[in-house]
């Protein structure tokens, strides 16, 4: 009977401490595909290889996108975007890109890597200046690299 009672006394525990995670600790934002990625042709299979690494990319853009919008405000930690971070750039890292998207990726790689210095070096509770001007320049980047996958897209098509 005892025993018992100590089960249902630690099954409770850990439902309660599961329940205290999942309020403090953000679930990762799953990127959807755009749409009009999804709708390529069959009738071009020579362009499929490039047209999923296109995609692929698309898609970890809009991740990074979601990643930034869901920063938590600036007397929060931001350790477990840096985990984030890494992850989406070792995606970039090991996949082998054609020509046309190479530099997007690359560009991308750079600025995760400013991006995870900054958030490592932050102080809970202060704000850093690095992290808000790397911050500041995400949307200057992305435009430019809204740019080249537009080209690739051109190049594609």
């Amino acid at each position: 009977m005892l025993r018992l009672g100590v089960a249902i006394v630690l099954l409770l525990l850990g439902l309660f401490a599961t329940s205290v995670v999942r309020l403090h600790w953000p679930e990762p934002v799953q990127a959807e595909l755009p749409a009009w990625d999804l709708d390529t042709p069959s009738s071009l299979p020579a362009m499929s290889h490039e047209r999923e690494h296109y995609t692929r990319l698309s898609a970890l853009l809009l991740r990074w996108d979601e990643l930034i919008h869901a920063l938590p405000g600036d007397d929060s930690p931001h350790y477990w975007l840096v985990e984030q971070l890494d992850a989406l750039k070792s995606a970039f890292v090991s996949y082998p890109y054609p020509d046309c998207l190479v530099s997007a990726g690359r560009g991308l790689g750079n600025y995760s890597d400013a991006v995870v210095l900054a958030l490592k070096a932050e102080v809970p509770g202060q704000k850093s200046p690095a992290l808000s001007e790397t911050f500041r320049q995400h949307h200057s980047l992305r435009r430019a690299m809204d740019e080249r996958l537009v080209e690739c897209q051109l190049a594609l098509d």
